[in-house]
Protein backbone atom coordinates (compact mmCIF):
# COMPACT_ATOMS: atom_id res chain seq x y z
CA UNK A 1 0.00 0.00 0.00
CA UNK A 2 2.69 2.61 0.80
CA UNK A 3 4.09 2.55 -2.54
CA UNK A 4 0.62 2.84 -4.21
CA UNK A 5 0.09 6.38 -2.22
CA UNK A 6 0.40 9.16 -4.63
CA UNK A 7 0.76 12.75 -3.57
CA UNK A 8 0.67 16.10 -5.78
CA UNK A 9 3.77 18.95 -5.67
CA UNK A 10 2.90 22.15 -5.10
CA UNK A 11 -0.75 21.42 -4.62
CA UNK A 12 -1.42 23.61 -1.53
CA UNK A 13 -3.42 26.47 -1.92
CA UNK A 14 -3.80 28.39 1.35
CA UNK A 15 -6.67 30.66 1.01
CA UNK A 16 -8.67 27.72 -0.28
CA UNK A 17 -7.73 25.47 2.24
CA UNK A 18 -9.71 28.50 4.70
CA UNK A 19 -12.57 28.95 2.58
CA UNK A 20 -13.13 25.65 1.41
CA UNK A 21 -12.75 24.24 5.13
CA UNK A 22 -15.32 26.85 6.15
CA UNK A 23 -18.10 25.69 3.47
CA UNK A 24 -18.13 21.76 4.90
CA UNK A 25 -17.55 22.64 8.77
CA UNK A 26 -20.15 25.49 8.57
CA UNK A 27 -23.16 22.40 7.66
CA UNK A 28 -21.96 20.56 11.19
CA UNK A 29 -19.89 23.34 13.23
CA UNK A 30 -21.03 23.25 16.55
CA UNK A 31 -20.17 19.06 16.20
CA UNK A 32 -17.04 20.56 15.07
CA UNK A 33 -16.45 23.24 17.42
CA UNK A 34 -16.91 20.50 20.31
CA UNK A 35 -14.51 17.66 19.08
CA UNK A 36 -12.01 20.74 18.26
CA UNK A 37 -12.31 22.47 21.87
CA UNK A 38 -12.12 19.04 23.51
CA UNK A 39 -9.04 18.35 21.68
CA UNK A 40 -7.10 21.58 22.50
CA UNK A 41 -8.11 20.95 26.47
CA UNK A 42 -6.77 17.39 26.00
CA UNK A 43 -3.76 18.45 24.50
CA UNK A 44 -3.07 21.85 25.98
CA UNK A 45 -4.15 21.60 29.15
CA UNK A 46 -3.27 17.96 30.39
CA UNK A 47 0.55 18.36 31.80
CA UNK A 48 2.53 15.17 30.96
CA UNK A 49 0.09 12.84 29.93
CA UNK A 50 -0.63 15.22 26.88
CA UNK A 51 2.03 14.39 24.48
CA UNK A 52 0.97 10.53 24.65
CA UNK A 53 -2.95 11.04 23.45
CA UNK A 54 -2.22 13.91 21.24
CA UNK A 55 -1.32 11.57 18.38
CA UNK A 56 -4.40 9.12 18.68
CA UNK A 57 -6.40 12.42 19.27
CA UNK A 58 -5.93 14.45 15.98
CA UNK A 59 -5.74 11.20 14.34
CA UNK A 60 -9.33 10.95 15.08
CA UNK A 61 -10.08 14.39 15.00
CA UNK A 62 -8.56 14.36 11.28
CA UNK A 63 -10.34 11.17 10.15
CA UNK A 64 -14.00 12.86 11.32
CA UNK A 65 -12.97 15.99 9.16
CA UNK A 66 -11.99 13.77 5.92
CA UNK A 67 -15.34 12.23 6.42
CA UNK A 68 -17.24 15.74 6.62
CA UNK A 69 -15.59 16.66 3.94
CA UNK A 70 -16.51 13.29 1.40
CA UNK A 71 -20.04 13.78 2.69
CA UNK A 72 -19.88 11.19 4.56
CA UNK A 73 -22.02 10.55 8.07
CA UNK A 74 -20.31 12.27 11.44
CA UNK A 75 -20.56 11.57 14.79
CA UNK A 76 -18.81 13.30 17.99
CA UNK A 77 -17.44 9.25 19.31
CA UNK A 78 -15.34 9.41 16.11
CA UNK A 79 -12.61 11.98 17.61
CA UNK A 80 -11.25 8.80 19.62
CA UNK A 81 -11.33 6.56 16.53
CA UNK A 82 -7.45 7.13 16.38
CA UNK A 83 -7.12 5.05 19.33
CA UNK A 84 -7.74 1.98 17.17
CA UNK A 85 -4.19 2.77 16.08
CA UNK A 86 -3.11 4.01 19.64
CA UNK A 87 0.51 2.77 19.12
CA UNK A 88 1.84 3.86 15.57
CA UNK A 89 -0.40 7.30 16.46
CA UNK A 90 1.10 7.79 20.31
CA UNK A 91 4.91 7.41 18.69
CA UNK A 92 4.40 10.11 15.62
CA UNK A 93 2.67 11.87 18.04
CA UNK A 94 5.75 12.31 20.97
CA UNK A 95 8.02 12.88 17.37
CA UNK A 96 5.75 15.10 16.14
CA UNK A 97 5.85 17.39 19.81
CA UNK A 98 9.51 16.95 20.29
CA UNK A 99 10.23 20.87 18.94
CA UNK A 100 7.08 22.19 21.82
CA UNK A 101 9.24 20.09 24.62
CA UNK A 102 12.76 21.89 23.10
CA UNK A 103 10.94 25.21 23.38
CA UNK A 104 9.69 24.39 26.66
CA UNK A 105 12.91 23.62 27.73
CA UNK A 106 14.86 26.95 26.51
CA UNK A 107 11.76 28.81 28.14
CA UNK A 108 12.44 27.36 31.89
CA UNK A 109 16.11 27.74 31.38
CA UNK A 110 15.71 31.80 30.25
CA UNK A 111 13.24 31.95 33.17
CA UNK A 112 15.73 30.24 36.02
CA UNK A 113 18.49 32.28 34.40
CA UNK A 114 16.78 35.57 35.00
CA UNK A 115 15.85 34.39 38.65
CA UNK A 116 19.18 34.10 39.43
CA UNK A 117 20.49 37.39 37.80
CA UNK A 118 17.65 39.13 39.69
CA UNK A 119 18.82 37.41 43.05
CA UNK A 120 22.39 38.37 42.53
CA UNK A 121 21.45 41.72 41.93
CA UNK A 122 19.02 41.80 44.93
CA UNK A 123 21.90 40.49 47.40
CA UNK A 124 24.35 43.27 45.75
CA UNK A 125 21.51 45.61 46.15
CA UNK A 126 21.33 45.34 49.95
CA UNK A 127 24.70 44.36 50.92
CA UNK A 128 26.00 47.94 49.99
CA UNK A 129 22.52 49.34 51.66
CA UNK A 130 22.12 51.35 48.30
CA UNK A 131 21.43 50.61 44.54
CA UNK A 132 24.60 49.30 42.91
CA UNK A 133 25.19 49.62 39.81
CA UNK A 134 25.97 46.53 37.58
CA UNK A 135 29.94 45.69 37.52
CA UNK A 136 31.68 44.38 34.45
CA UNK A 137 31.68 40.90 34.70
CA UNK A 138 27.89 40.50 36.14
CA UNK A 139 27.84 42.68 32.67
CA UNK A 140 29.33 40.41 30.10
CA UNK A 141 27.78 37.54 32.16
CA UNK A 142 24.09 39.32 31.32
CA UNK A 143 25.15 40.17 27.77
CA UNK A 144 26.46 36.47 26.68
CA UNK A 145 23.67 34.80 28.57
CA UNK A 146 21.07 36.62 26.73
CA UNK A 147 22.90 36.36 23.56
CA UNK A 148 22.86 32.26 23.96
CA UNK A 149 19.26 32.27 24.77
CA UNK A 150 18.48 34.64 21.81
CA UNK A 151 20.79 32.16 19.18
CA UNK A 152 19.33 28.98 20.82
CA UNK A 153 16.05 30.57 20.24
CA UNK A 154 16.51 31.31 16.32
CA UNK A 155 17.82 27.53 16.09
CA UNK A 156 14.52 26.13 17.65
CA UNK A 157 12.29 28.40 15.13
CA UNK A 158 14.33 27.13 12.49
CA UNK A 159 14.52 23.63 13.86
CA UNK A 160 10.54 24.18 14.38
CA UNK A 161 9.73 25.36 11.00
CA UNK A 162 11.42 22.36 9.13
CA UNK A 163 9.57 19.62 11.68
CA UNK A 164 6.42 21.46 11.29
CA UNK A 165 6.91 20.27 7.19
CA UNK A 166 8.26 17.08 7.82
CA UNK A 167 5.66 15.82 10.18
CA UNK A 168 2.02 18.08 8.82
CA UNK A 169 0.94 15.08 6.82
CA UNK A 170 1.99 12.36 9.34
CA UNK A 171 -1.15 12.03 11.81
CA UNK A 172 -3.80 12.60 8.91
CA UNK A 173 -1.84 10.00 6.82
CA UNK A 174 -2.32 7.37 10.09
CA UNK A 175 -6.13 8.56 9.79
CA UNK A 176 -6.95 7.01 6.30
CA UNK A 177 -4.46 4.71 6.08
CA UNK A 178 -2.75 1.33 8.37
CA UNK A 179 0.76 2.35 7.54
CA UNK A 180 4.27 1.45 9.80
CA UNK A 181 5.63 3.98 11.77
CA UNK A 182 8.62 4.33 9.19
CA UNK A 183 5.90 4.68 6.52
CA UNK A 184 3.90 7.78 7.54
CA UNK A 185 7.48 9.65 8.80
CA UNK A 186 8.93 9.40 5.35
CA UNK A 187 6.03 9.66 3.13
CA UNK A 188 5.01 12.75 5.07
CA UNK A 189 8.38 14.32 4.85
CA UNK A 190 8.18 13.46 1.18
CA UNK A 191 5.06 15.33 0.70
CA UNK A 192 5.65 17.97 3.12
CA UNK A 193 8.99 18.76 1.55
CA UNK A 194 7.03 18.84 -2.00
CA UNK A 195 5.39 21.67 -0.75
CA UNK A 196 6.49 23.37 1.81
CA UNK A 197 6.33 26.81 0.68
CA UNK A 198 2.59 26.28 0.87
CA UNK A 199 2.83 24.91 4.09
CA UNK A 200 4.06 28.08 5.28
CA UNK A 201 1.89 30.40 3.85
CA UNK A 202 -0.78 27.91 5.25
CA UNK A 203 0.67 28.62 8.68
CA UNK A 204 0.65 32.16 8.20
CA UNK A 205 -3.26 31.83 7.22
CA UNK A 206 -3.86 29.66 10.20
CA UNK A 207 -1.63 32.58 12.35
CA UNK A 208 -3.77 35.12 11.16
CA UNK A 209 -7.24 33.31 11.77
CA UNK A 210 -6.36 32.76 15.55
CA UNK A 211 -5.27 36.04 15.87
CA UNK A 212 -9.17 37.24 14.81
CA UNK A 213 -10.61 35.10 17.10
CA UNK A 214 -8.12 36.40 20.02
CA UNK A 215 -8.95 39.88 18.91
CA UNK A 216 -12.74 39.56 19.34
CA UNK A 217 -12.58 39.14 23.01
CA UNK A 218 -9.81 36.31 23.28
CA UNK A 219 -12.81 34.03 23.63
CA UNK A 220 -13.46 33.95 19.55
CA UNK A 221 -10.07 31.88 19.24
CA UNK A 222 -11.95 29.21 20.63
CA UNK A 223 -14.46 29.45 17.73
CA UNK A 224 -11.53 29.28 14.99
CA UNK A 225 -10.36 26.35 16.20
CA UNK A 226 -12.44 24.03 13.66
CA UNK A 227 -11.68 26.07 11.00
CA UNK A 228 -7.66 25.99 12.19
CA UNK A 229 -7.65 22.18 12.27
CA UNK A 230 -9.69 21.45 9.60
CA UNK A 231 -7.52 23.50 7.10
CA UNK A 232 -5.13 21.21 7.81
CA UNK A 233 -7.57 18.33 6.58
CA UNK A 234 -8.07 20.82 3.71
CA UNK A 235 -4.16 20.88 2.78
CA UNK A 236 -4.02 17.29 3.25
CA UNK A 237 -6.81 16.48 0.97
CA UNK A 238 -5.48 18.91 -1.88
CA UNK A 239 -1.77 16.96 -1.86
CA UNK A 240 -3.17 13.48 -0.92
CA UNK A 241 -6.33 13.17 -3.07
CA UNK A 242 -9.01 10.62 -2.45
CA UNK A 243 -8.26 6.63 -2.92
CA UNK A 244 -9.62 5.24 -6.49
CA UNK A 245 -11.82 2.74 -5.58
CA UNK A 246 -11.27 -0.15 -8.57
CA UNK A 247 -14.41 -0.69 -10.60
CA UNK A 248 -14.79 -4.98 -10.90
CA UNK A 249 -12.90 -5.70 -14.20
CA UNK A 250 -16.20 -7.46 -15.15
CA UNK A 251 -20.17 -7.81 -14.08
CA UNK A 252 -20.91 -9.35 -11.34
CA UNK A 253 -22.89 -12.89 -12.35
CA UNK A 254 -26.78 -12.48 -12.28
CA UNK A 255 -27.13 -14.36 -9.01
CA UNK A 256 -24.75 -12.27 -7.18
CA UNK A 257 -27.03 -10.01 -5.15
CA UNK A 258 -29.57 -12.95 -4.66
CA UNK A 259 -32.77 -13.85 -6.29
CA UNK A 260 -33.68 -14.82 -9.30
CA UNK A 261 -33.11 -11.64 -11.79
CA UNK A 262 -31.75 -12.15 -15.29
CA UNK A 263 -31.42 -16.06 -15.08
CA UNK A 264 -33.30 -18.14 -17.58
CA UNK A 265 -36.37 -19.68 -16.46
Amino acid sequence: MYQEIKFNSGAISPGECISVTWDYVSNNYWLFFGMSLLTWVITACVPCLNVFVVGPIMVGLYYAYLRQMSGEYVEFAMMFKGFEKFVPAMVVGLIQSIPGIVGQGVQYTSDFSSILLNQRRSGSYFAEGSLAMQSAPEFALSGGILIAIIIVGLVVFLFSIAWYITFFFALPLLSEYDLSIGETISLSARAGWSNWGGLILLFIFQFLVALVGVLLLCIGAFFALPIIFGSTATAYRQVFPPRAINPPSSPPAPDYFGGGFGTAR
